[in-house]
């Protein structure tokens, strides 16, 4: 058996024959303190107690939320030749965002439509009487 650190910074203890990994752990002394129970199982034949530390399991990685002026951006972007209104916008935004005010997403849909997604992000055309979409 060998020590190997990971590129995530743990270590692992790999069979010595095929350098498949057998235990990862966050330190270095504890891969020896396994390393040692095992072989002092293998000279002796009985059990020995190995150390009682939890193995490290990978972390998780955080899921990126996209914000409700993101979304309206994107909503925009991706609007069909129709169009899409105010109304079908906030609809999106209540559908993605339960924990928000209804009066609230009104209120950014109301400030970034078009003026401020025309000023800031991208030039916006008119279709109809209430629908946006990108300008060609």
């Amino acid at each position: 058996m060998k020590i190997r650190k990971t590129d995530e910074g743990t270590w692992v203890v790999v069979s010595a024959d095929t350098g498949d990994p057998i235990v990862n752990y966050s330190t270095r002394r504890e891969c020896r303190e396994y390393v040692a129970a095992e072989r002092a199982n293998e000279e002796t034949g009985k059990e020995v107690k190995k150390a009682s530390v939890p193995k490290v399991k990978k972390a998780s990685v955080p899921k990126v939320k996209t914000g409700v002026i993101a979304t309206i951006v994107s909503l925009v972007e991706k609007a069909p030749e129709e169009g899409i209104t105010k109304k079908e916008i906030l609809g999106e935004l209540v559908r993605r965002f339960p924990d928000r005010e209804e009066k609230a997403l009104r209120n950014t849909v109301n400030s970034q439509v078009p003026w401020r997604i025309n000023k800031q992000r991208f030039p916006l055309q008119k279709v109809g009487k209430a629908a946006f979409r990108p300008a060609a």
